[in-house]
């Protein structure tokens, strides 16, 4: 028959052919012939035929492009959806289908149909159940970011375990985490997990699949911690206490001796460690992450803090850790001096993260923006540990003064 004669379904549910694999296909073609013929119905014109399977091989034979090729006309499917049920079975039966082929088959087979799912999954041979997951497995995928659409498998655990996950992008992030065993696929985990997740941002969420903070950590963190600041502003103001410092109503020693100017926040830093780095020193340490990554090299220090040289050494010789440690101290004592407590800190802070592997669990991020969000609240969530067990520990070191001054005080009037 005459490719000419021959028209492609216009209803074909598989959109995406790779025109490498087509074209590969298209010279074997050429070299020994077309072995397996189409298969084609007539139109009611008379004239032409419908392709009803060989939508690859139609492709190729049209890329040589070959005038005659070897066909098998079927006089026995006269309508559309007979000719959409028949490709699906050919199809089927070759196992021929990528799981996305299939999803889109089995959507395009309803549609074409009108049959409900039950009817459909006789005439298929197969359970409803599968119809249904199908059906929504091909809806859910539409949502999907396009590097995902033909790589991240929805199988019918997965869609039913994150089903109860009404913000898509947190479910889509979820079946990711399931398909990369980054969480457990138990219904309970998943639950829990969504319940706490959905209530904050983006960042936190990748924090969480990449193990880099638990769902304690971003709880204490994100919600814990604004809700009690929030709280203690109020209080705060509600005292007075800088109206009355200001009049003269109390002295500096009551003012500092009240209840509310003792109390201890429960994880708020002063400052957060991401916003005391530059964004060009943020990302000249993402970038010595990434190459530490790559040449397996790297104790990591900033030795010139206007620059922030990172200096690698190799991992297993630990003489050399030793040899620079000197040379780290005095360093870092001189930045102290120049950039204050919290800069250098806060440059320790990511040159630790940089060293211990954090920065380099975040690159598989396609969102650049959203890899540099997750770095620093997991950076900052850091710091602000490192803050508040030194804001106690300081706290501590005072009383504990105060109670020996008092006490040689005491045994001096003794005296």
């Amino acid at each position: 028959m005459k490719l000419a004669d021959i028209e492609p379904n216009p209803k074909q549910p598989r959109k995406d052919f790779d025109q490498d694999k087509l074209q590969e296909l298209a010279d074997n073609i050429k070299q020994v012939g077309l072995k397996q013929p189409l298969i084609v119905r007539p139109l009611k014109d008379g004239k032409k035929y419908q392709l009803v399977d060989g939508e690859r091989r139609y492709r190729a034979c049209k890329l040589i492009p070959l005038e005659d090729v070897p066909v098998e006309v079927r006089e026995d499917i006269k309508t559309e959806e007979d000719a959409a049920l028949q490709s699906y079975i050919i199809n089927d039966q070759r196992q021929n289908y990528s799981p996305q082929d299939k999803e889109a088959y089995i959507y395009h087979l309803k549609e074409v149909t009108k049959l409900s799912t039950r009817k459909l999954a006789a005439k298929l041979g197969v359970h409803h159940s599968a119809i249904d997951h199908y059906l929504e497995a091909y809806r859910f995928r539409q949502k999907l970011p396009a590097y995902l659409v033909g790589t991240l498998p929805l199988t019918f655990s997965m869609l039913k375990q994150t089903a109860g996950i009404k913000d898509d992008n947190l479910r889509i992030t979820m079946l990711q985490a399931l398909h990369d065993k980054r969480i457990k696929a138990d219904a309970y985990e998943i639950a829990l997990v969504a319940n706490t997740l959905w209530k904050l941002p983006r960042e936190a969420w990748e924090a969480y699949f990449r193990k880099l903070m638990t769902l304690e950590e971003l709880e204490e963190y994100l919600i814990k911690n604004p809700k009690y600041m929030h709280d203690y502003e109020k209080k705060f103001e509600e005292s007075g206490l800088d109206k009355k410092l200001k009049e003269g109503k109390i002295t500096e020693e009551e003012y500092y001796a009240h209840p509310l100017n003792n109390q201890i926040p429960v994880l708020v830093p002063t400052e957060k460690s991401s916003e005391l780095l530059t964004k060009e020193e943020k990302e000249h340490i993402v970038s010595a992450a990434d190459l530490i990554k790559e040449d397996r090299t790297g104790i990591v220090y900033i030795q010139n803090p206007d620059t922030l040289k990172i200096h690698k050494f190799t991992w297993d010789i630990e003489k050399e850790r030793q040899a620079n440690w000197c040379q780290i101290k005095k360093n870092r004592e001189e930045m102290t001096e120049k950039h204050g407590l919290l800069k250098v800190e806060a440059m320790v802070e990511w040159g630790m993260a940089c060293e211990d592997g954090v920065i380099q669990a975040t690159e598989d991020i396609e969102d650049l923006d959203l890899r540099m969000r997750t770095i620093e609240l997991v950076i900052d969530y850091r710091f602000a540990k490192w803050v508040d067990k030194a804001f106690k520990a300081n706290n501590d070191a005072e009383d504990e003064e105060d109670t020996i001054m008092d006490l040689k005080t005491e045994q001096m009037n003794k005296k």
